[in-house]
């Protein structure tokens, strides 16, 4: 510890301000507020509002034996209060003055005592500062990730997956989205662009709120470039997770996988770097990384859509990447050990990602080839063909009730069978993969059409002449046709 030469001051009182109720870190005092310096002990006086819910006038009287650690930045003053022996009683004051005079003033009058563990904390943010880094925040890795998650988040919106919430989920399956079948049939560039995407405003605002917190310390821990390489991995890793367990059943999306990999990091390094870190940075920073993991982790567990082996995929990964890249905060080590330790994260990751897509399941269906069965049979067609067996099932309740059978021969040749002849032309007009189960879908399809085509002009010419038995044969060869498309499937999907 260090102890300042003897203090020449007289009486003074600021105004300063303590903060407000809502304030992160909790002030013992809150509000506008008084600060009085006195020459002799005790030699300063807070006053201020009690941070409660009922608040009420408040003040905190120090003796220069219980203050130590000041420390000041613009107009902000900071030091810490309670017994030198104890850290876990220590509290931290945090005001801000009227003026940088004012502040000057107050940090001239008080003791500049310091003790180990600060002095250890101020070394390391030292070896930080002497780092290469952003020139400006502005200019971070983390602030440009956060500005690529927004800039992905507008251009969806766009195309029409949503603001507020998800409107839309085809913009994520055409563009983005993570699935099993989609990634692995030569999509893999869904394994980045789906750590861009975001299911909403409060998906997106909740995953940049956790990255921009973590991201820029550990952008400072392990360096820019680091960094960078270390987060693109990570979710890289955490999205063949996702598809490796989750397979073809939901369309993963989101920037979580990588923040979890940055927490991750974040643990690897501290527990890489013990000795070269601070017990003041070490603890909190453990008790946060570990906190924010099991929470997650947990809250993953109690809401099936949320994609746990992402988030797992994520934070382990990061762990290793963090764990490979963490050096002391020397420029000298960093300068002859950084490049090493960057191509053996990136060996490790190629490795890693070689074996996830040797170990991906494949599929027996075409996802491109599915989307154009969709798009071919889309809601319109579908709605039609609705219709189509309703308007059938009412024409044949009134022949069978004695109605006119023209009426119904009329109707088939005037919608049902231009409906399916159109279809047989657009399934037709598909270029699907042969051997996949996508064709055999398309096929069954045209079997079932042109079987009723074939059926329709049966019917109407039995009906024409007025053969009593039209409409048994018509139902018989109906059924048949089901029958048959289901066995089709079903003998290929086996």
């Amino acid at each position: 510890m260090t102890e300042t030469g003897p203090r020449h001051v007289t009486r003074s009182t600021y105004s300063v301000d303590f903060g407000s109720f809502f304030s992160f870190r909790s002030p013992e005092l809150i509000g506008r507020g008084v600060v009085e310096i006195f020459p002799t002990e005790p030699i300063l006086e807070l006053r201020a509002r009690t941070n409660a819910l009922i608040s009420r006038p408040a003040k905190r009287i120090l003796t220069s034996s219980e203050i130590r650690n000041l420390r000041g930045s613009g107009r902000i003053i900071e030091f810490d209060v309670g017994d030198a022996s104890n850290p876990r009683n220590r509290r931290t004051l945090r005001f801000t003055c009227d003026s940088a005079e004012d502040a000057t003033a107050i940090c001239h009058s008080l003791p500049a005592e310091t003790d180990q563990a600060f002095n250890e904390l101020s070394r390391f943010h030292a070896s930080l500062d002497a780092l290469p880094q952003a020139a400006s925040p502005w200019r971070s890795v983390t602030t440009m990730l956060i500005a690529l998650n927004v800039f992905a988040f507008v251009v969806m919106g766009f195309f029409g997956a949503g603001w507020i919430e998800v409107a839309s989920m085809r913009p994520y399956i055409e563009f983005a989205a993570n699935n099993g079948a989609a990634t692995t049939q030569g999509e893999w560039w869904r394994l980045i662009t789906a750590m861009f995407a975001h299911y909403g405003i409060v998906h997106l605002g909740l995953n940049m709120w956790a990255l921009l917190d973590a991201g820029r310390v550990v952008e400072r821990l392990l360096g820019r470039l680091p960094f960078a390489l270390a987060y693109m991995a990570s979710g890289i890793l955490s999205g063949f997770s996702s598809l490796l367990w989750n397979q073809d059943r939901t369309w993963s999306a989101g920037a979580s996988g990588a923040v979890f990999g940055v927490y991750g990091m974040l643990l690897g390094f501290m527990l890489k770097e013990k000795a070269s870190t601070p017990s003041l940075v070490l603890r909190p920073v453990l008790k946060s990384v570990l906190f924010f993991a099991g929470y997650n982790l947990l809250y993953g567990f109690i809401h099936p859509r949320i994609d746990n082996a992402a988030h797992i995929g994520g934070f382990v990964s990061g762990f290793g990447l963090g764990w490979i890249l963490a050096l002391p905060p020397h420029p000298g080590i960093r300068s002859l050990r950084q490049r090493g330790r960057m191509l053996l994260a990136l060996g490790a990751t190629i490795a890693l990602s070689a074996a996830a897509v040797a170990l991906s399941p494949r599929y027996d269906y075409r996802f491109r080839d599915r989307l154009a069965l969709e798009r071919t049979y889309d809601a319109a067609m579908h709605g039609r063909e609705v219709t189509i067996r309703r308007e059938q099932a009412a024409h044949l309740e009134k022949i069978k009730k004695g109605g006119d059978s023209t009426e119904l021969a009329d109707w088939i040749e005037q919608v049902a069978l231009p409906f399916y002849r159109e279809s047989v032309e657009k399934l037709n007009a598909l270029k699907l993969t042969p051997g996949y189960r996508t064709d055999d879908e398309r096929n069954a399809m045209l079997y079932v059409c042109r079987s009723k085509i074939a059926n329709y002009e049966r019917l109407v010419s039995d009906l024409r002449i007025q053969d009593p038995t039209a409409l048994i044969r018509f139902d018989a060869s109906e059924n048949a046709v089901s029958k048959t498309a289901q066995k089709q499937l079903s003998t290929k999907g086996n």
